[in-house]
């Protein structure tokens, strides 16, 4: 387990508005933070500098996600587009309008090669990289879409929903296998669901409460009660024994998975925490909140 609790190493300001989105680049030389000023901004680490800021969307920035296989760098905006950044100097993107409402969630496949959205027009689409072009179409949620991802063996997609589902689908067959819902346990107003490292478990969170679900028997894992309000964001930690989770109380909370255990609560930021990632070696977590701030938080493992 961490032998100390996690310590503040950076704080980035380049916003006076709530930042929606953050995400490492798989050096861990940039972090990126997006939200409600549509504008995407990548911090150098190294110094700890601001690099670029990226100018294009014409809403609030959802999501963000850097490609696991070459510098891209994915966006996704309430004015229903996915744009793909280089991100350096120059900041050129190619855009496309991928849904025909605010779009919640965008994330690569762990090959680099598929993108996976979900939107507030009830679906969860997977496109390629290459030109953005639109693959396939999920359908069966029956109210806004929060978050979809795409499991690490490419197999399979989760997401979850307004309509108080949280969904498997199978990709080869664009059929929905597994389905739990409230009468299931599953907490009210999931708005976030992540893969374990595995693949064998997703986490989600709702409203206070944050719930691990084996995939297969869509078993109840694990339940953690420790927000006062909605989780916003989930991440797991590399090596799957730890999960770190955001809430609009302030609070991130990392969680030991192996002892079934909340182990620290982190705050920080002036209001509600909307996003939360670990860098790829798992030593540093970073949290974006409404005060505008992206901050860097160290876990000493």
């Amino acid at each position: 387990m961490p032998v100390d609790p996690p310590s503040l190493i950076e704080c980035f300001r380049g916003s006076s508005k709530p930042v929606r989105a953050c995400a490492f680049e798989m050096e861990s030389r940039q972090v990126v933070s997006a939200g409600d000023d549509r504008t995407v901004m990548v911090w150098s680490l190294t110094p700890p500098v601001r690099a670029f800021k990226f100018v294009g969307h014409g809403d609030v920035v959802s999501a963000a996600a850097y490609s696991p296989t070459e510098p891209l760098l994915a966006t996704a905006s309430h004015d229903k587009t996915v744009r793909l950044w280089t991100p350096n100097i120059h900041g050129s993107s190619i855009f496309r309008k991928v849904h025909t409402a605010k779009v919640r969630d965008v994330s690569f496949s762990v090959d680099g090669r598929s993108l996976v959205t979900c939107s507030d027009d009830k679906s969860v689409k997977v496109h390629d990289v290459q030109n953005l072009q639109f693959r396939l179409c999920l359908s069966g949620h029956t109210n806004w879409v929060r978050g979809a991802r795409i499991s690490p063996d490419g197999r399979l997609v989760a997401s979850v929903s307004d309509d108080s589902t949280l969904r498997i689908w199978d990709l080869r067959t664009l059929s929905c296998i597994q389905s739990i819902s409230a009468d299931a346990g599953l907490s009210s107003n999931p708005h976030v669901v992540r893969w374990s490292p595995d693949g064998t478990s997703v986490a989600t969170g709702g409203v206070k409460d944050i719930q691990l679900w084996d995939v297969r028997s869509t078993t109840l894992l694990q339940h953690y009660s420790c927000h006062s309000n909605q989780v916003t964001s989930l991440d797991f930690h590399p090596t799957g024994k730890y999960l770190v989770s955001a809430g609009v109380d302030g609070t991130a909370r990392v969680l030991d998975l192996v002892q079934g255990r909340p182990l620290y609560t982190v705050r920080g930021h002036d209001g509600g925490i909307n996003c939360v990632c670990f860098c790829p070696d798992g030593s540093v977590f970073a949290t974006g909140g409404d005060d505008g701030r992206l901050m860097l938080f160290e876990l000493a493992t």
